[in-house]
């Protein structure tokens, strides 16, 4: 009896529709991920490990370190001294090639609450781990609510979906 070498019909099928399923599975992650409200979530997550990051760098370094956010996107400042010996926040893009800074993509913008008018950072992390209460509150075109970022004076950041973005 001669044994012919290569596969079945039904081995080449069986392994077509195992890469078939696959495939499907990743693109449908892939288009929920880059929805509109995959990527306000990406951003999201963005904020939460720069603010993460931040409240890290003030236990190491025992000095405080603070976050302006605005409309457009946030942005990590440090205390620097003056030339009349008092201090000032400095912003600081990137540290350690990390960089400490993100914008909010899209028509989606927060609303921060406390918010300021000047260029002063609103939200405050002390060596201790403390951090200044804030919310963030995400809207779409339509002005209904989809995602809240709320903070209660330390981590974890409490992330809430409140409606699928479209």
């Amino acid at each position: 009896m001669v044994h012919e070498k290569g596969f079945t019909l039904l081995e080449v099928m069986l392994v077509m529709v195992i890469l078939a399923t696959a495939a499907l599975g990743v693109t449908a992650m892939q288009s929920d991920r880059l929805s509109s409200a995959g990527k306000l979530r990406q951003h999201v997550d963005t904020f939460r490990q720069t603010v993460e990051y931040a409240t890290d760098l003030t236990l190491l370094e025992k000095r405080a370190a603070a976050l302006l956010l605005s409309e457009e996107g946030w942005l990590l400042h440090l205390p620097e001294k003056n030339a009349r010996g008092g201090w000032r926040w400095k912003a600081v893009p990137e540290h350690d090639s990390l960089a400490l800074h993100g914008e909010w993509e899209g028509p989606v913008r927060p609303e921060l609450t406390p918010s300021t008018k000047d260029a002063t950072p609103q939200i405050v992390i002390l060596p201790d781990g403390q951090i200044t209460p804030f919310s963030l509150l995400f809207r779409d075109v339509n002005g209904e609510k989809i995602l809240r970022v709320q903070c209660f004076g330390s981590l974890p950041l409490d992330i809430t979906q409140l409606k699928e973005a479209e």
